[in-house]
């Protein structure tokens, strides 16, 4: 691809909500690798990606018994499912016994995924949120100046995020560009092919 095929499609994959940050990473790593000079939007994002992804109590709480109800409620029925579907015979042509399989390895990577995201949580302290620059825990006004009108948004992580009320990834492209700003910096940049130019009117901390 060219490297406005390249855009298209890391911002696609990098705006979809519960993404692993590791598959963002992978992704990006391998762009890298065959165009080196290949410009991201958001690229003040730090790299601790990798090690680290940032929450809210309260999602890590939610992750947490999400994998406690696959590993103790939903694998041990699935389990009793393929054997009942055994003891119907014929595997071969024994439709229970290939759904039921199937949905073991969708539970199985489930579960493979959320103990992988959850060693990763860093839990966000609030003792520790700041203003001086937009971080994670941080809520932004903006003054949009093209239009002239006030955009105000809640900077938290992947795990907590809800676009439609205005609550953003700090790994999403758009969360990214705010990343490490100060008020009134003036901000300009390309998402989508659409051009964006905001002011840093004010950062307070969010309540959580």
């Amino acid at each position: 691809m060219g490297p406005e095929s390249i855009s298209r499609l890391f911002t696609l994959i990098n705006d979809i909500k519960d993404l692993d940050p590791k598959i963002r990473v992978d992704l990006k790593q391998n762009i890298i690798e065959k165009h080196p000079d290949f410009k991201f939007y958001g690229d003040n994002v730090k790299e601790v990606v990798s090690r680290n992804l940032y929450v809210t109590a309260d999602s890590y709480n939610k992750k947490q018994k999400q994998l406690k109800h696959i590993l103790e409620v939903e694998i041990p029925e699935n389990s009793k499912e393929i054997g009942a579907a055994i003891s119907l015979g014929d595997l071969r042509e024994n439709a229970e016994y290939k759904a039921a399989k199937e949905k073991q390895d969708i539970l199985n990577n489930a579960a493979a995924k959320l103990k992988e995201e959850i060693e990763k949580a860093q839990l966000y302290d609030e003792r520790n949120a700041d203003t001086d620059s937009v971080s994670f825990g941080n809520k932004v006004l903006l003054v949009n100046l093209d239009t002239g009108v006030n955009e105000e948004y809640t900077i938290l992580g992947p795990w907590e995020s809800e676009p439609e009320k205005n609550i953003i990834s700090y790994l999403s492209p758009f969360g990214a560009e705010l990343l490490n700003h100060k008020e009134n910096d003036e901000l300009f940049f390309v998402i989508n092919e659409r051009n964006c130019r905001y002011r840093v009117e004010k950062i307070s901390i969010a309540e959580i």
